[in-house]
């Protein structure tokens, strides 16, 4: 399923991940969209770690993935688990949040 932005988030299903790949400045109109019973579902797929925006919208724990063609060596990003590619055995995504694993098998 897609949804475009300024559509409405179907109700069904009312469970599971929603991936969130949009540009950043769209971010926060995408989480006030999302019902307060689904935020927790919303996994990020950015170009960057949001860690300081998701904490300021209540969203602490959430999913994210950075996409990126190396590893992250950022010293204040502490990757909870990074992904190996066929192109980049040495890791082709970071993934941080309540279920990163889960966020990174779709890779």
């Amino acid at each position: 399923m897609l949804v475009r932005r300024g559509e409405p988030l179907p109700a069904t299903p009312s469970s599971g991940p929603i991936y969130v790949c949009t540009r950043n400045d769209a971010l926060e109109g995408i989480i006030a969209a999302t019902p307060p019973n689904r935020r927790e579902d919303l996994v990020f797929l950015q170009n960057g770690m949001l860690g300081e925006f998701l904490f300021e919208q209540g969203l602490p724990d959430a999913s994210q993935v950075l996409a990126c063609t190396s590893p992250c060596t950022h010293p204040a990003i502490t990757p909870t688990w990074v992904a190996s590619t066929p192109g980049s055995p040495d890791g082709a995504a970071v993934a941080a949040g309540a279920e990163p694993t889960r966020v990174v098998s779709v890779y």
